[in-house]
């Protein structure tokens, strides 16, 4: 297949599918054949540029953390009351360390 280029010389635009003259289409980042009065740069987030990492982040860092707070178990006949119809109860439960 021959290709013309002469003075006269028309191609036609694959965005538009207008008749142009040869001599004033160029060809996009993604291969179309387009006038230059049609013609888009590549947008500069399609290539975005490497981010490297924070410099002052640590690898598998892990925090310090609280331990919650858990049930103990009370000894055997851990309640103490005293007189009927006091309202007093005291219970035992020995320090665990």
């Amino acid at each position: 297949m021959a290709n013309s280029r002469g003075k006269h010389a028309q191609a036609i635009s694959d965005r538009s599918g207008m008749a142009f003259p040869y001599n004033e289409m160029v060809k996009e980042w993604n291969g179309a054949f387009v006038h230059i009065s049609e013609f888009e740069a590549k947008h500069p987030q399609l290539e975005p540029k490497p981010h490297g990492g924070d410099a002052e982040a640590l690898r598998d860092a892990r925090p310090d953390r609280t331990e919650n707070d858990t049930a103990q178990l009370l000894p055997h006949n851990p309640f103490t009351t005293y007189a009927s119809g006091s309202s007093i109860i005291n219970v035992y439960s020995p320090i665990m360390v």
